[in-house]
């Protein structure tokens, strides 16, 4: 509501609502994957993007693997596979998506998410039709107080006013035109899953590990815990097994 309350005040805030328009494909970032793991989507094997960045650290993330899917009204599934380890079935939600149709700038740059009715709304044309007369009456005053300086800028604003009416008439009727047509043409759609991968072993890479003196079970494969590799995602309880690491949300991480 204060957002809504912001835009009404259209010649303090200075919002343009413009629409927002999405792909209809998603990008499918999983978190944990080696090398040498197979992900297939209705029996095909995608080509992932290795070396990703964190949103968190922007620093590159190379467990973190990236695919292209189209959007489906249906649940999906992916397969990943990867030797010593049983098939990891994740599950894809097709559920409604949450990204905003409609999107607000102010004088600030400051960019925020707006109800897409608010598209309907002609700021751009009521700004503009307001500050023209109010431009003109501060220029009218700044000549009967013997200002020039002031009389020129806002003699100049009031003309730009003017000039950007016609454009901003135009700008309003592409916004108003532009609410059926991002309901049309945006997807409804967007998947949702869990993007963390922890891979269970097989019993045979199990006892293999079990015998061998401070290693473990990560998606790597079995390791010593003084390996090298700074991160390592396992299960909490393989992590556990490693006094020299510690585990933080599928992560097995050196202390």
């Amino acid at each position: 509501m204060k957002k809504i309350y912001f835009c009404g005040l259209f010649l303090l805030s200075g919002c343009a609502i413009q629409p927002e328009y999405y792909l209809h494909s998603q990008n499918i970032s999983l978190e944990g994957l080696p090398g040498y793991t197979d992900v297939l989507y209705q029996d095909k094997k995608l080509k992932p993007q290795f070396g990703s960045m964190d949103d968190e650290d922007q620093t590159p993330n190379f467990n973190q693997q990236n695919f292209q899917l189209s959007r489906s009204w249906d649940n999906q599934e992916l397969i990943i596979r990867k030797k010593g380890f049983y098939d990891y079935h994740l599950k894809l939600d097709s559920v409604l998506t949450s990204e905003p149709w409609a999107t607000a700038e102010y004088l600030t740059d400051e960019r925020a998410y707006f109800p897409v009715l608010g598209l309907l709304v002609p700021t751009r044309t009521i700004k503009e039709v307001i500050s023209a007369p109010s431009y003109l009456v501060l220029s009218v005053f700044s000549l009967l107080t013997f200002s020039p300086v002031d009389f020129t800028e806002y003699s100049i604003k009031t003309g730009i006013s003017l000039i950007n009416i016609p454009k901003d008439v135009v700008l309003d009727l592409y916004n108003i035109i532009s609410v059926p047509g991002t309901t049309l043409i945006n997807p409804w759609t967007e998947f949702d899953y869990n993007h963390i991968i922890i891979l269970e072993p097989t019993e045979q890479l199990k006892q293999l590990c079990a015998i061998q003196n401070g290693a473990f079970i990560s998606n790597d494969g079995c390791l010593a815990c003084t390996d090298t590799s700074i991160v390592l995602y396992a299960t909490e309880e393989e992590c556990a097994k490693c006094p020299n690491r510690q585990w933080d949300k599928g992560k097995c991480l050196i202390k």
